[in-house]
């Protein structure tokens, strides 16, 4: 999946899955690229259940209010990933990892600041 500065252009929410007859199932890719040269906003960004098991650095050039990556495959988090909910006041953005290995088995092996930054930002409105 390679996501551009042209969805700060569209200015609307994200949600990757694909439909068959009309019956929704979640977009299987592996990893995403971003291409910008400034940075991608996006109201919410959902990847949820795509089978990821990457995230590139460049994930720190998306400005949302809501990510969604619960029920993936990933075993790590890129320390540019704090930089999504910059815009905002400290701890109202809202991240989804649950279903994932790092939010299970590979929890302890994040760095303090990260584990912080997550549970300040595992809010239920998103």
């Amino acid at each position: 999946l390679v996501l551009t500065d042209i969805l700060t252009k569209i200015g609307k929410s994200l949600r990757v899955y694909h439909s068959d007859r009309g019956i929704i199932h979640p977009a299987y890719i592996d990893s995403i690229e971003i291409r910008t040269d400034s940075v991608i906003v996006i109201p919410s960004l959902s990847l949820s259940d795509c089978n990821l098991t990457y995230l590139p650095p460049e994930i720190g050039k998306i400005r949302t209010e809501g990510l969604d990556l619960s029920y993936n495959n990933l075993k790590e988090l890129p320390l540019e990933i704090m930089s999504v909910f910059d815009h905002l006041p400290p701890g109202t953005g809202h991240i989804k990892i649950q279903g994932n290995p790092i939010a299970n088995d590979y929890w302890s092996s994040l760095p303090d600041t990260m584990r912080n930054w997550i549970k300040a930002n595992q809010g239920s409105n998103y």
